[in-house]
């Protein structure tokens, strides 16, 4: 969705209670934290989140809301996901970053660093003289610039100006007023004045070199390598292509990449090349900037229909998949990315075919569903009280019956996992059981032995296990210990 102004319009007051919880409603509301380390639930209205200098405060805005937006008065704030927009309050100076979506960030009085990050972002400096940074594969941007010496500041990263006289060279002036700044990557960059001057005065010619800084080359074409890494994509495009990021073990490979082939008219075909190694590796797909209108046919999404490493192919339908937001699985030949998320591959190597077990990899299936509200349950898992494998989203509805698999594989020993944790992490509770978010784990099976919920040690039923007798009922946040007791992965057969 195109970034959009936090709408102007009366707002009630929301505080948190005494247990530290704000709960915000459907109404729009300006919502304050009062003090450090709370939570500050928004309801769905076009929600503004009053931080203060508490930048710990836990910020939670319910998919398919209003326009939101965090204003605080630190020095340093990077906007959370989900909320849309931020804003810098008072006369010192704020560093203030974007999140993936298209953002309205807006800075306070003073000199402020304004960096909008992924999307297609409107940036405005307020007072002071400001810096705004703008990257490389991070999206088309709108500045809102005073122009000329003294003026603000544009720190560009890796788009590969020689100098000043090159930047002005990819300068158009518009009609209507104002700079197109068209970079060599096809990205581009608009600016348009402040408010304090005509947009006239925003042309080419009286940009001068003290507006821009220059930092880094455009980015080298990946090198020939001894690896390739090949992502098979397509898109469902509403107000714009669908964006993904991806990174092998956990670091990036180049930027924000937009998808323009349509789902249904096959796959598009992106490839990495470098000296990666053999493996095993762990591949992961972020989409970036989910947009929904409201009905099937307004609706952004992407599409992995798999991977192939070294002319090894992995199915999208074998990848973790926590972006599917509870719908069907609608496309049997991918991952379906309704939510902006991840989809992960583990264990990829290259060659014709899967390497051979190792006889240490087990396999470890959750089956969970949640009761929603103001968002989904999330949790962590560990294994042998070893640091959280990663952080899931429940979308499966537990009142419908409905269930989520999570598939989690690792090397645990050639006797297999001894313990499991769920840990749930981010109770809500509105005063009544249907306003009440809560995580089931209904079972767990580990290389193919099954564990019902109820068998493990609860310490977050608060009283509730009785809602689902077979299931480890988590009420409130705490941790579900299973004791696996070392079932061991298969064995291999020489």
């Amino acid at each position: 969705m195109a970034a959009q102004a936090t709408p102007s319009v009366p707002r009630a007051y929301v505080a948190p209670g005494p247990d530290g919880i704000a709960h915000g409603t459907p109404a729009d509301e300006d919502i304050f934290a009062t003090g450090s380390g709370q939570t500050l639930n928004g309801g769905g209205g076009n929600d503004i989140f009053h931080l203060g200098t508490f930048t710990d405060a836990m910020v939670i805005v319910p998919a398919g809301g209003g326009i939101t937006e965090i204003a605080t008065y630190a020095g340093s704030y990077t906007l959370p996901a989900g909320v849309d927009n931020l804003s810098g309050n008072g006369d010192n100076a704020h560093t203030l970053t974007g999140n993936a979506l298209d953002n309205v960030i807006t800075g306070g009085g003073g000199n402020d660093t304004i960096d909008g990050g992924p999307g297609d972002d409107v940036l405005f400096g307020g007072g002071g003289r400001n810096t705004f940074i703008e990257t490389a594969g991070n999206g088309s941007d709108t500045v809102h610039f005073i122009v000329g010496a003294g003026g603000d500041v544009m720190d560009l990263n890796n788009y590969g100006y020689a100098n000043f006289a090159d930047v002005q060279s990819h300068m158009t002036a518009l009609t209507g007023g104002g700079t197109l700044l068209r970079h060599p990557n096809g990205e581009s960059t608009l600016f348009l004045n402040d408010g304090s001057e005509s947009i006239r005065d925003v042309t080419p010619a009286n940009f001068t070199a003290d507006n821009f800084i220059l930092n880094g080359t455009a980015p080298p074409p990946p090198p020939p390598g001894s690896d390739t890494l090949v992502l098979h994509l397509s898109e469902d495009a509403f107000q714009g292509d669908a964006q993904f990021a991806v990174l092998l073990d956990g670091t990036q490979i180049g930027g924000a990449t937009s998808v323009t082939t349509p789902h249904g008219s096959g796959f598009q075909d992106f490839t990495f090349n470098g000296n990666f190694g053999a493996g095993p590796h762990t591949v992961e797909i972020q989409f970036l900037n989910d947009a929904y209108g409201g009905t099937p046919a307004t609706d952004r999404n992407l599409y992995v229909g798999g991977i192939t490493f070294d002319g090894h192919d992995y199915a999208g339908e074998t990848a973790q998949n926590n972006a599917m937001n509870g719908q069907p699985d609608a496309d049997p030949n991918a991952a379906e990315m309704y939510i902006n998320g991840s989809v992960t591959f583990a264990g990829v190597t290259g060659g014709s075919n899967p390497p051979p077990p190792s006889g240490t990899t087990s396999t470890i299936v959750l089956h969970v569903s949640e009761d929603a509200f103001q968002g989904d349950a999330q949790f962590n898992v560990r294994v042998d009280g070893a640091a959280q494998i990663a952080t899931f989203t429940a979308h499966a509805s537990h009142a419908a019956g409905a269930v989520d698999d999570i598939t989690i594989t690792g090397d645990f020993g050639t006797q297999g996992p001894g313990t499991i944790d769920v840990q749930f992490l981010n109770d809500a509770y509105g005063g009544t059981p249907a306003t009440d978010r809560n995580l089931y784990v209904q079972s767990v099976d580990v290389n193919g032995v099954h564990f019902a919920g109820n068998t493990a040690a609860n310490n977050a039923a608060n009283g509730h296990a009785g809602d689902d007798p077979t299931a480890a009922v988590m009420d409130i946040n705490g941790t579900a210990e299973f004791n696996i007791n070392h079932t061991a992965p298969p064995q291999i057969m020489g």
